[in-house]
């Protein structure tokens, strides 16, 4: 078989390297949708890192990236195919309900899920427009945020005076300055200093700090800013 240029946007395959010349991501038809140009965000999309899979109106599947493939267990014959058949590695009750409001109203929905192993995952939702103002379809993208979520959960097991001083202590003030800014003594700073290294299970300054940046910056920017 002989290989088709891949940037050719008319054609209706996107092969990947690795399987030769079998057609692995089939593309969405897209004529009555905006023509040749239409193609070009699905084409980028094929390339990036990110799990994604292209749905019509009717949430058949039409395209899927690599990483979906991986992820999600995809396979060249699914396209075509409703996506509810699809066995998810996670529970997403509000999958569908989130499609419908995003093909309704066209607004990006977002929503935070976890598979079965613990991983966490950033599900999107969005449309892509056909021939006129109406949604053609909606894009799924699922980027894993296992590191960020879990940092956010233990961020958020410190009580309110741990919560202060860790924010002290990442702005780099010593023991002595941060018990006379919160009016507490320098004992009683070591005690829930500790106790809140504890709890977000980092030892050092710096582990604290990359913890701050992964649950959101929050901690981080108020130190700064403080």
């Amino acid at each position: 078989m002989a290989k088709r240029d891949p940037q050719n946007f008319e054609q209706r395959i996107v092969t990947m390297p690795a399987s030769g010349d079998t057609p692995v991501l089939p593309l969405a038809t897209l004529e009555a949708e905006g023509g040749r140009g239409a193609r070009q965000p699905f084409v980028a999309l094929a390339r990036s890192d990110i799990a994604s899979c292209v749905l019509d109106r009717d949430l058949n599947l039409q395209f899927f990236t690599r990483s979906a493939q991986e992820l999600l267990g995809i396979v060249a014959s699914d396209v075509g195919k409703p996506f509810a058949r699809l066995e998810l590695p996670f529970e997403d009750r509000e999958l569908r309900a989130d499609i419908r409001a995003v093909l309704i109203r066209g607004s990006a929905v977002e929503r935070d899920v976890r598979d079965g192993g613990g991983r966490w995952y950033k599900r999107s939702i969005s449309s892509y427009l056909g021939d006129g103002t109406a949604a053609a379809g909606v894009v799924i993208s699922l980027v894993d945020i296992t590191e960020r979520k879990l940092a956010a959960l233990r961020v958020a097991q410190l009580t309110a005076r741990e919560r202060d001083v860790i924010e002290q202590v990442v702005a780099g003030h010593p023991s002595k300055v941060i018990g006379f800014n919160l009016a507490i003594s320098r004992r009683t700073v070591e005690y829930h200093r500790q106790r809140a290294m504890a709890k977000l299970k980092v030892v050092t300054l710096a582990d604290l700090i990359r913890l701050c940046v992964l649950a959101g910056l929050r901690l981080f920017l108020l130190a700064i800013w403080h």
